[in-house]
């Protein structure tokens, strides 16, 4: 009997040193994880200082830049007042200010660049960038610049009973668009979404609820809303989207933070630089306006980015669409689906 008690307690003694050497282990393995995270984290906050210590420098050199401009432009006005000045001279220091605003400008643009990479580094310890894993695109390593006028017709918020009339016009004119979609999960959605990409035409998101309570309530949010409209598009067409449109446009308070998240997924966004204003309540829109107001804002930029809508109610739109097309024809315009490798039209950049 005692044997037993002993061969017992034995037996018990042994899976206790199991367990423990398992839980030491364990914790090892804890510690080491966490250790790796800080040495991340470490490197990240380094990188960060480095690039805040270069957007300084940037930003020295750009106002001792500002102060030389200045300076020229009072030794330019001197000789406008000397009637013995010479007229080349004047040339040769307005060339200089040209080129040294060219060089602030190259700064400025380098000092965003610094800035957008400080704020897409990946933090393991940022919730959000953990969610979502399959949601990545690939951002484009180039911008491509079309030859000649060119227009990019863009439609929000359908698909709608207004999507087959819109395809038809584009169709008839031989043109493709690009359509920031609002989808659903039902047959006749995912029938005029797949009619969008068969016939040619770039899909992209917009949102799947647009409500900006929602949307806009935080970044998580912002991925939430982004990430059921991205896979009923992907379930209904196969396409993955790399290009988005915010609901309402980038120009909010709510945006810089979402802007670097979906930079750093790779996606890319697109707000406009023309409108139809085919939305407006004051006053009302009308056929003659849409098409007055699209051709306006188009025909004052080289290359446009077009917004119109595509909703069920937006029968006026449709309507003003062949005169809004034909016009700008004829005007030497070409019209262009949009891709990631598009000029960015964006109203808010990262800071």
């Amino acid at each position: 009997m005692c044997l037993l008690l002993l061969c017992g307690c034995a037996v018990k003694y042994g899976q206790v040193d199991e367990e423990k050497a398992e839980l030491i282990n364990r914790n090892n393995e804890l510690k080491r994880e966490n250790t790796e995270k800080d040495q991340t984290i470490s490197d990240l906050n380094s990188l960060i200082e480095s690039l805040n210590k270069s957007v300084e420098d940037l930003q020295k050199e750009a106002e001792g830049l500002k102060d030389t401009i200045k300076s020229l432009e009072e030794s330019i006005d001197v000789f406008e007042n000397d009637s013995s000045g010479s007229g080349s001279k004047i040339a040769e220091l307005e060339k200089t200010v040209a080129d040294l605003q060219a060089q602030i400008e190259a700064q400025n643009e380098l000092i965003v660049e610094l800035e957008n990479k400080k704020l897409i580094e990946f933090d393991p310890s940022i919730p959000y960038h953990t969610m979502y894993p399959d949601l990545y695109a690939e951002l484009a390593d180039e911008v491509v610049v079309p030859e000649g006028k060119t227009v990019y017709l863009t439609f929000d918020d359908g698909p709608s009973d207004r999507t087959d009339e819109i395809l038809a016009i584009l169709d008839q004119y031989n043109i493709k668009a690009t359509f920031f979609v609002v989808p659903r999960r039902t047959d006749e959605c995912f029938r005029r979404l797949r009619a969008i990409v068969d016939a040619g035409h770039t899909i992209g998101v917009h949102t799947y609820s647009h409500d900006y309570s929602i949307i806009y309530a935080s970044v998580e949010s912002y991925l939430d809303d982004f990430y059921k409209a991205y896979e009923l598009i992907v379930e209904a067409t196969g396409v993955k989207p790399d290009i988005f449109r915010f609901a309402g446009g980038s120009l909010n308070d709510k945006t810089y933070k979402i802007i670097a998240e979906m930079t750093r997924r790779g996606f890319t966004y697109y707000d406009w630089n023309a409108s139809g204003d085919d939305s407006v309540s004051d006053p009302p829109p009308t056929v003659e306006s849409i098409a007055q107001n699209s051709i306006s804002w188009v025909m004052r930029r080289q290359e446009a980015v077009l917004l119109l809508h595509d909703e069920k109610k937006k029968t006026m739109t449709v309507e003003a669409l062949p005169t809004i097309i034909e016009t700008l024809m004829a005007e030497g315009y070409n019209f262009l689906p949009m891709n990631n490798k598009v000029t960015l039209y964006q109203q808010r950049k990262l800071k």
